[in-house]
């Protein structure tokens, strides 16, 4: 998917009509997953927005005490080898800093909990606090809905960071 996605910006950038220095990434559901796993590797992307899927990941993809965990979903390609042994989903962002970082959450989302999520992105925010000094760069959006993209309130965060282009990230 990583090489795929390169193609797809190297293919964007040559496109009369696509500034080049303003491409983002916004992934839902899945393409949230996309969203935390792709962008690092891709610096083309300069502001990243994770819908549907932001959460405490290591809870979700190998924990027993919540519901929601994938243990008991037939989703069974979710697991990636020794995953939660290394990464979390704020430590991915990490490797997607110091770029804008957004996360999308509808409160009735099966998906994970909201408190999970919030306390997730509680460190992501305070990397881009206390030690990128660029708190503006990280934020959540928590709606009332479930599992689906929402795309026109998370549009003022990109419009911010992409069309505004506000510097070298």
């Amino acid at each position: 998917m990583t090489a795929q996605q390169k193609q797809i910006v190297k293919f964007l950038q040559t496109l009369p009509f696509v500034e080049s220095d303003k491409i983002g990434f916004y992934g839902c559901s899945y393409g949230g997953t996309t969203a935390m796993f792709v962008p690092p590797l891709i610096p083309e992307y300069k502001a990243v927005v994770c819908s549907a899927n932001f959460n405490y990941w290591n809870d979700k993809i190998a924990g027993t005490a919540l519901q929601k965990s994938y243990m008991f979903d037939w989703q069974y390609e979710v697991f990636d080898f020794d995953l939660a042994n290394t990464f979390d989903h704020s430590d991915m962002v990490r490797l997607i800093a110091p770029r804008p970082f957004m996360v999308e959450r509808g409160h009735n989302d099966g998906v994970a909990k909201s408190e999970n999520v919030a306390y997730e992105f509680g460190k992501v925010r305070y990397y881009y606090d206390m030690y990128l000094k660029t708190p503006e760069r990280a934020e959540i959006l928590f709606l009332p809905d479930g599992h689906l993209p929402y795309v026109t309130p998370i549009l003022p965060f990109l419009d911010k960071w992409l069309k505004e282009n506000k510097g070298n990230f």
